[in-house]
C-alpha cells in the first residue's frame, strides 16, 4: 500500500486517522499505507470489488476471527461493507451527501449509529474525491 500523493486524499486520510480510532476499536482500524497485506487480501477476495481508479484508504475489520473477511473498506469514492452471510454492499460518498438518496440500513454493522454519522460527515466533506 502506498500513501496517496494527492493533497485532497492526504487530507482525507488525516481525517480518517482522526475519526476512525475514536469510533471503532483501534485494533480493528487500519489506514493506508498501514493496512496489513493479509487483511487487505482477504477483504479484496471476500467482498471488496474495487474499480481500477479507486484507491483503498482504510479498512475496518469487523470479522469475528479478525481476518478481515468481513468489514468495512473506505476508498476514495465510496464505502464498501460486508457482514456475516450477507452480500457485500456499498454507497458512494456523493450519494451520502445527496439528501434525496436513501442510505442503506447499517444496523448489521457494529456501532452503526457512529458509522452512519461518520458517513454523513464524509459525504459532506469528501463527496467529490
Amino acid at each position: 500500500m502506498e500513501m496517496p500523493t494527492s493533497p485532497y486524499l492526504v487530507g482525507f486520510i488525516d481525517f480518517l486517522n482522526d475519526k476512525l480510532p475514536k469510533k471503532f476499536n483501534s485494533e480493528e482500524v487500519f489506514i493506508a499505507p498501514n493496512i496489513p497485506l493479509d487483511k487487505f487480501t482477504n477483504a479484496l477476495s471476500n467482498y471488496a470489488i474495487v474499480n481500477a481508479d479507486e484507491q483503498i484508504l482504510a479498512l475496518i475489520d469487523t470479522s469475528y476471527w479478525h481476518d478481515a473477511k468481513e468489514g468495512i473498506l473506505l476508498t476514495n469514492n465510496r464505502v464498501i461493507w460486508k457482514r456475516g452471510w450477507s452480500s457485500p454492499n456499498f454507497i458512494n460518498y456523493v450519494d451520502v451527501a445527496d439528501e434525496t438518496k436513501e442510505i442503506p440500513e447499517l444496523s448489521h454493522i457494529r456501532d452503526s449509529v457512529k458509522f452512519y454519522l461518520l458517513l454523513q460527515e464524509i459525504g459532506g466533506k469528501y463527496r467529490l474525491l
